[in-house]
């Protein structure tokens, strides 16, 4: 969906090609059959670092930490912003009791030097958010991603 916001951004048309996860396009890519992809900077990583590919730019609002010299989309000319993230959900009827445990939970979990040295050998860029800012970022990614849905008459 991002690609396709960058087709609309652009003003371009481009060839959609659909993949089961980043490891078969991957192959694509390294093998020269693709003249770009849109993958996980986590995926590529090691291959960046070794110069057996070359990230153009990262789709979200600001640089990742692990590609500094590499810019967003927006600061290439590009403004598209689609962030990659992920959360715990729980069941709409879960107690409050409950609740409170599980981010109490996942707080200390986040935060925990274990994680943190963890994610950050697997590339991975964690904020930890409360369930209610959590929350918020959910719906207005779905709304952003129901725009483009319907942009596409999908």
């Amino acid at each position: 969906m991002g690609t396709a916001d960058i087709e609309a951004a652009a003003k371009v048309q481009l060839n959609h090609v659909a993949y089961k996860g980043d490891g078969p396009m991957m192959q694509d890519l390294l093998g020269g059959r693709l003249g770009f992809g849109a993958v996980l900077a986590s995926s590529v990583r090691a291959q960046v670092q070794a110069g057996t590919l070359r990230l153009l730019a990262v789709y979200s609002d600001q640089r990742h930490p692990h590609f500094p010299a590499v810019p967003t989309l927006t600061e290439s000319g590009v403004p598209v912003v689609q962030l990659s993230f992920g959360g715990l959900l729980a069941p709409a009827k879960t107690p409050t009791a409950v609740l409170d445990k599980l981010q109490a939970a996942c707080e200390r979990a986040v935060k925990s030097p274990g994680y943190v040295d963890w994610a950050a050998k697997a590339g991975q860029v964690v904020e930890y958010q409360p369930a209610e800012a959590f929350g918020r970022k959910l719906r207005e990614d779905s709304r952003a991603k129901a725009a483009t849905i319907q942009r596409l008459g999908l």
